[in-house]
C-alpha cells in the first residue's frame, strides 16, 4: 500500500496460512467495505516463469480476499488456470477474473456461500487483466 502522496510501500499480507506467495497479480479494492480481492496467479511458479505457466496447465491459481479492518486474508476460490486481474462490478455483487490459459473472464458472485464461479466471457485471445469504467463497463487488454 502506497499513500496518496507516495513514499514508502508498505506491504499489508505476504503469505497466507505460513504459505507466501508466489505470483500475485490482479487486485481491486472494495472502498466500501474495506475488502480487496487479489489473484495468486500459482503457488507453484513465481512471476519470472510467467511464460511456461501460460503454456502449462497449472491449476493451482488462487482468488482471495483481505481485509484492512481485520488483517486477515482468506481463500475465495483454488484450482484456477493462470488468474491474472480482479475487477469488482459497480454494485458490489460480483467480482470478475480473467483467466489467460483458458482464454475467459469468470464471474464470483458475492454475498454468497456458494463462490463456484460461471463462465462471464470466452475470449479470441489471452486476456491481461482487467478493469471497470465508471459507467461499469469492463475493459480487458487481450495479448496476440
Amino acid at each position: 500500500m502506497i499513500g496518496p502522496n507516495g513514499g514508502i510501500a508498505q506491504t499489508l499480507v505476504s503469505s497466507i496460512e505460513g504459505i507466501p506467495f508466489k505470483f500475485i497479480n490482479g487486485l481491486d479494492v472494495d472502498s466500501s467495505t474495506g475488502v480487496i480481492y487479489f489473484t495468486d496467479s500459482s503457488i507453484t511458479f513465481q512471476k519470472r516463469y510467467a511464460d511456461f505457466l501460460s503454456r502449462s496447465i497449472d491449476s493451482s491459481g488462487t482468488l482471495l480476499k483481505y481485509d484492512l479492518h481485520t488483517k486477515n486474508v482468506s481463500v475465495i476460490y483454488t484450482s484456477l488456470m493462470f488468474p491474472n486481474g480482479v475487477a469488482l462490478s459497480k454494485n458490489h455483487s460480483f467480482l470478475l477474473v480473467a483467466g489467460t490459459i483458458r482464454r475467459r473472464i469468470l464471474k464470483f458472485n458475492i454475498g454468497t456461500n456458494n463462490f463456484d464461479p460461471e463462465v462471464f466471457a470466452a475470449l479470441p485471445r489471452v486476456p491481461d487483466n482487467i478493469k471497470m469504467n465508471h459507467k461499469g463497463e469492463f475493459w480487458v487488454a487481450l495479448n496476440a
